[in-house]
């Protein structure tokens, strides 16, 4: 609760986020989805509701999380998707970090390291930088450590459990896939890497394991294959569904795990695109010399166990992939399924393991003290100077990732163009949008608005992964005909010069927006670079706007005859608009 004290004790939780843009606006957005599909009797796995004019956008292809927006509905109908999205957000680490502790139980039995296990994993750099940009599929991150939980009770009892364990995860595998399919590649990636070493330490006790595993492979692949036969057939070959690699990973720097990076306590550009306002803190893959350090010289006290070792050379392999320097991610990039995942996100996986490793060696430094108490007359004041001792070595290691954070997180309430809440809604049900600031890129605040909306409205586009415009290879974002360039020039984040205004761009604008017909534009004023947009889309219609609620609007069945005004004529208009009259702009192009 102390991260979000501006979210649910100082602030309104329906309405205080760290922002309404970048992933953060995505994430309420898909919040919003589920329910408004279920109510609307639409699929769940393809919105028309984005790319309104150009076949739509498949949930499954992008970061939709949609089991928590089902689980979270009742919620969002009531308190809106803000709400929702904030106590998902709230509960994600709190998840993640008590299905460490249940996996820590197979390492160590004392309840106290369990915790300090689990919070380490809950509350790494990974999770928080993570958590403050809206990052759910990457936050609800309870399969890893569960699917180790399994294998490691599997491990234990092969012959009793192999069915059982083997249904719990398929059952396990289905939910992970509704809330993010990238979460079981990257445990699928770590799981082929311990099989490799653990062949390698001891081939024939493994290969004796292989009928158990089999058992339990079977009915794990039966369950999750019947449930997800037909979201897997959408997510590969249904509509809107995107091929090749949606991004291209390069790797952690070299000294990340020990450097926590240069913007601690400051805001910083990258996070800010991405949709956090507040103070950077280290970087996903930090871990720190502290605890390195301790996890070292804790090789003494757990070597003798095979589970240490191995958990040790696993972590160790898969941050050599991780990071820039070996080039080794390419070779797991070229693989089957594997292209869109990002390197750096390995460091889930990676704190999963270096959370159990501390677990691991905690407990064998207090079994040391245990073993040597008894050599002396006061050992129950040896065994406590040996608890507070651990209890501050615990504290040691963990307090230079803590003190990265700039607590509490930073917050907002991000305005609604009241246009978009009142005149949309009631007036315009149904109408397909083309609104300014465009939707796309980094700048994804319409996606915000039409989700506090309830949807009432389309949008011509959005920051989501779709069909690249050759069909072929596939793109991030879209290229929405000729009028691409264009409307991204006319929504820029910061205040510019507009787009030179010429003939063949308003000529792609228009032909663009002649195939989305009828359309409803809107530019909102208080963005940067309105009025040049305002002045440029007047000239592309060919008629003037209504101006209403903070914004100007068109509703168009057809378009007019666009005035032949030259790029220099139309950068006087901008300079002579500089009144408080918001239709200056509009009527200085279309008579001149």
């Amino acid at each position: 609760m102390g991260f979000w004290w501006h979210v649910w004790v100082t602030g309104d939780p329906t309405s205080s986020i760290t922002c309404g843009c970048g992933d953060t606006a995505q994430g309420v957005w898909w919040m919003e989805w589920v329910p408004w599909a279920l109510q609307h009797g639409h699929t769940p796995f393809l919105s028309q509701q984005l790319f309104a004019r150009s076949g739509g956008v498949s949930a499954l292809a992008n970061t939709s999380a949609l089991l928590l927006s089902l689980v979270f509905a009742p919620l969002t109908m009531i308190a809106g998707p803000v709400a929702s999205f904030n106590l998902a957000n709230l509960l994600a680490p709190v998840t993640s970090g008590v299905a460490l502790f249940l996996a820590a139980g197979r390492v160590t039995r004392l309840f106290l390291v369990r915790v300090i296990a689990g919070a380490l994993y809950a509350f790494s750099p990974f999770m928080l930088r993570n958590t403050v940009i809206g990052h759910l599929q990457l936050t609800w991150a309870f399969y890893p450590p569960l699917v180790f939980l399994l294998v490691m009770k599997l491990i234990s009892d092969p012959k009793a459990r192999a069915v059982k364990i083997g249904v719990q995860l398929g059952i396990l595998t289905i939910l992970q896939f509704f809330i993010g399919m990238e979460t079981i590649a990257l445990t699928g990636i770590a799981g082929a890497v311990a099989a490799l070493v653990a062949l390698t330490m001891a081939p024939r006790r493994v290969l004796r394991l292989w009928q158990p595993l089999v058992r339990a492979l079977t009915p794990a692949a039966a369950v999750a294959g019947l449930a997800l036969a037909y979201p897997l057939w959408v997510f590969s070959f249904g509509p809107q569904h995107v091929e090749g690699p949606l991004v291209v990973g390069t790797g952690a720097p070299l000294g990340a795990i020990v450097n926590p990076g240069t913007g601690l306590h400051q805001s910083n550009a990258a996070e800010q695109a991405v949709g956090y306002l507040g103070a950077g803190g280290p970087t996903v893959a930090y871990l720190g010399v502290a605890l390195l350090v301790f996890l070292a010289l804790s090789v003494p006290v757990w070597r003798s166990r095979r589970l240490g070792v191995l958990l040790a050379a696993t972590a160790l392999l898969l941050w050599l992939i991780s990071i820039q320097v070996t080039g080794l991610w390419h070779i797991v990039a070229g693989l089957p399924l594997l292209s869109s995942i990002v390197p750096g996100r390995l460091t889930m996986v990676i704190d999963v393991i270096v959370a159990l490793l501390l677990a691991c060696s905690i407990e064998g430094w207090w079994i040391l003290v245990k073993e040597n108490s008894a050599r002396f007359a006061h050992s129950r004041a040896w065994r406590r100077l040996g608890a507070a001792s651990l209890a501050g070595i615990a504290v040691g290691v963990l307090a230079p990732i803590a003190v990265t954070y700039t607590l509490p997180l930073a917050t907002a309430t991000p305005s609604v163009p009241p246009w978009f809440l009142s005149k949309a809604p009631e007036e315009l049900p149904g109408a397909t949008v083309l609104a300014l600031p465009f939707s796309d890129g980094l700048y994804s605040d319409s996606m915000f608005w039409q989700a506090k909306a309830r949807f009432s409205y389309s949008l011509i586009a959005g920051w989501e992964f779709v069909p690249g415009g050759d069909h072929v290879h596939q793109q991030q974002f879209s290229p929405i005909g000729g009028a691409f360039p264009v409307l991204k020039a006319l929504s820029p984040l910061n205040p510019q010069a507009p787009p030179a205004f010429t003939q063949t761009a308003v000529g792609n604008l228009r032909r663009s927006m002649t195939e989305w017909l009828p359309l409803l534009v809107v530019v909102v004023r208080a963005s940067p670079g309105s009025t040049a947009a305002a002045g440029y889309l007047s000239s592309a219609i060919g008629r003037p706007p209504t101006f209403s609620g903070g914004v100007w609007s068109w509703q168009l069945d057809a378009l007019g005859p666009p005035p032949h005004i030259s790029d220099s004529a139309f950068r006087h208009c901008l300079d002579q608009s500089k009144s408080a009259d918001p239709m200056s702009m509009p009527r200085c192009v279309l008579r001149t």
